[in-house]
């Protein structure tokens, strides 16, 4: 069976035709299912796996992912991801839903003369125009406009580093701008942290700094490293988490640290004694992030302990509360799609998120109550999660429901979000929510291609062709290099092992593998 681009493997047959030894000629073809599973036709004979000692198919190997893998997609300027979920009517609709939100907050983008000396207005709704939270939602939603427009010649990318570049200048230094914040310098601009961008200096809704919106900060630089193919945004979302990571512990040496969710502008103090219900899974999950993208561009396990503080919280918190929050839960969601079925707190978090959201929806009639007495940016929240846990494709029951209460949720507010029911100072966060409610995008898993902690960082097994034996196991790898802009190149990274699971030789780091496992007897009708 031939290859097809916007396919991923998920279930296929292939045959061996020696009991004695395997050559593999992958490359040459792959053989791929849809989602659902259906067959796609048979097109000619392939010697995926041929002796010249035999004709007769003497195995049948079923093949499934060693872990979900992304699609594995040969873009081409103009298409969109989401196209396999609309019309390109409606696609347009929404794109263009997308960009309004944004430019109500950034500008006009077609205005822009020369994007590299765009300076971003100061209307994100926060001191001195820039609010930490509302910024990184910006930087995301530009590098989701940078991918689903591949003909604007760069401009959104070039925005998100330019928003990027302002927000370290001013939510880096001091309210007065005169000084960056203690503990940072010119070469290391972010290690003071970086301030909320409340309005009031003090008191109980002043400024300082949020882990929660610190994190989401880190995973906007680390995206864009992946969107630019620039590793230097990712090692300032390093030095950031390392610059702020002890503030935000008590007892941190302990076995049964704290942790704390806000903190003084100068990182000198709590602001704050309670522990954030998502800090601990935030900062795991967003932190494993960052260390797989430092491996993956050469470097080593730069996180190591701070990661092992938040393992230890978790562990200590147990069974993480799943609150009736909508943005809470939305973003609760978002968190544990990254490494859900992979690591079970995941799993089981995400499954809880979601019978929660239907519950509030079903049983509770939240989307009946009447949207004055609703906040938009706290739902645009849970449609992030949503479209974030399900595939545009998924067709299971749970995802149908869930998806089309998200499509509710973005029109009863299409029209208000801009209206006296959305306070003044509410609607620029409201606004860029809005945009990445419509197209996730940059927030979700798999968006800018394979992603190093889905595979480089957990240790899929990496193995070559042991000559000589029957094939128990084997791994198929495609490579780093080249894994979407060259199909010609997939397959290069051939794995397997013997019957007994020997490593025999360990490979370069891989985009995604797939296991081989021997089955039975041919089947009648693959004969």
């Amino acid at each position: 069976m031939s290859l097809q681009h916007r396919h991923v493997l998920h279930r296929c047959f292939v045959l061996a035709q020696s009991d004695a030894t395997l050559r593999l000629l992958v490359g040459v073809s792959q053989t791929v299912q849809t989602s659902e599973r259906q067959p796609i036709i048979s097109t000619s004979e392939i010697p995926l796996m041929t002796s010249p000692t035999s004709q007769r198919p003497l195995y049948t190997y079923t093949v499934t992912p060693v872990a979900p893998a992304p699609t594995l997609m040969a873009r081409k300027p103009g298409i969109s991801l989401i196209r396999s979920f609309a019309s390109m009517s409606s696609m347009m609709s929404r794109i263009h839903r997308f960009e309004s939100s944004m430019e109500s907050v950034y500008g006009n983008f077609s205005n822009i003369a020369d994007p590299s000396t765009w300076v971003p207005p100061p209307k994100s709704g926060g001191h001195r125009g820039r609010y930490l939270w509302t910024d990184a939602f910006g930087v995301l939603n530009f590098l989701t406009l940078h991918k689903e427009n591949q003909s604007s010649d760069g401009k959104y990318l070039m925005f998100a580093k330019r928003l990027v570049l302002t927000v370290h200048d001013v939510l880096g230094r001091t309210r007065d701008g005169q000084s960056r914040l203690p503990g940072a310098t010119d070469e290391e601009p972010l290690g003071g942290g970086l301030r909320i961008g409340k309005e009031s200096e003090t008191g109980s809704d002043g400024d300082g700094q949020y882990h929660h919106y610190l994190t989401v900060w880190m995973f906007a630089l680390n995206r864009l490293a992946m969107a630019a193919g620039e590793p230097a945004f990712n090692r300032q979302a390093v030095s950031l988490a390392k610059a702020i990571h002890p503030h935000f512990f008590l007892n941190r040496t302990s076995s049964h640290p704290r942790m704390v969710w806000k903190v003084a502008m100068d990182l000198s103090r709590p602001l704050v004694a309670s522990e954030g219900n998502l800090d601990p899974i935030d900062g795991y999950v967003v932190f494993r992030l960052l260390q797989s993208s430092a491996l993956n561009y050469g470097g080593g396990p730069v996180l190591e302990e701070e990661i092992d503080d938040y393992k230890r919280v978790m562990a200590r918190k147990g069974k993480h509360y799943v609150s009736s929050d909508t943005l809470d839960l939305g973003m609760t969601l978002w968190t544990a799609h990254w490494l859900s079925g992979r690591e079970d707190w995941a799993t089981d978090l995400g499954n809880r998120c979601i019978l929660q959201i239907r519950d509030l929806f079903d049983r509770e009639g939240y989307l009946d109550t009447p949207v004055r007495f609703r906040l938009a940016f706290r739902e645009f929240g849970t449609c992030l999660g949503i479209g974030c846990m399900f595939d545009p494709g998924s067709k299971s029951e749970v995802a149908l429901d869930l998806k089309s209460r998200s499509e509710e949720i973005l029109s009863q507010w299409e029209k208000y979000t801009s209206s006296a029911l959305t306070p003044e100072d509410l609607k620029p966060i409201t606004r860029v929510m809005n945009s990445t409610a419509l197209i996730p995008g940059a927030f979700k898993a798999g968006f800018f291609g394979r992603e190093p902690i889905r595979d480089l960082e957990e240790g899929i097994p990496i193995m070559h062709l042991h000559e000589g034996a029957v094939l128990g196991r084997m791994y198929i790898a495609y490579t780093v290099a080249n894994a979407i802009s060259s199909p010609e190149a997939w397959g290069k990274a051939v794995t397997v092992s013997s019957d007994t699971d020997e490593v025999v030789e360990s490979t370069d780091a891989v985009n995604t593998a797939y296991l081989f496992e021997k089955r039975m007897e041919p089947d009648p009708c693959h004969e």
